[in-house]
């Protein structure tokens, strides 16, 4: 703690034994950042999984793949893809931003969701890009990624097909791969 008197910069101040953090500019600007990054990302999307799943699979607990068709007769529904999401690595940590994710998705079907993702270097995935990943900003420079070049996820070796541009929510933390 400081000593009595002593100047503090404005964001912090002597609050009772313990110094207390104040907003500070850059910090609250990269705050809503993120958050008008994850309003665009996930505003028009819904995620279904199974009772006592989650978007990671929940102990085993997967949607059978005949639930698309179903989904996809739901009144209001646009379209309905299958996905499968699996943390990077099993850390278990906690994390204050999005999880580092793998994504498996169908790529005829996922257009939607990919389409405001914009390429920062290399291309998007195309339909026979089998062994090929298109990787999130954060993610990509965390793992060393770059294009032509190959990162290991769940122990399975893929070659950068791409690396995204920033966008600060939950797809610069992600890898996305084809299922089918």
């Amino acid at each position: 703690m400081a000593p009595e008197g002593a100047h503090l910069p404005h964001r912090f101040r002597n609050s009772g034994g313990h110094l207390r953090a104040y907003r500070s500019g850059g910090l609250s600007a990269r705050l809503t950042q993120q958050v008008k990054g994850a309003r665009s990302w996930y505003s028009n999307s819904i995620s279904v999984v199974p009772s006592g799943g989650s978007l990671f699979g929940g102990e085993g607990k997967l949607l059978p793949i005949s639930k698309v068709d179903e989904i996809k007769s739901v009144q209001g529904v646009k379209g309905a893809a299958a996905g499968i999401g699996v943390f990077v690595e099993d850390s278990g940590g906690f994390s204050f931003g999005a999880p580092d994710l793998v994504i498996g998705l169908d790529l005829a079907a996922s257009q939607d969701i990919l389409e405001p993702l914009k390429v920062d270097s290399g291309r998007g995935l195309e339909p026979d890009d089998r062994g090929k990943a298109l990787v999130g900003a954060t993610l990509a420079e965390k793992l060393g990624a770059e294009v032509g070049g190959t990162v290991e996820l769940r122990g399975e070796e893929f070659e950068v097909a791409g690396v995204l541009q920033p966008t600060l929510p939950a797809p610069d933390t992600t890898a996305l791969f084809i299922i089918k």
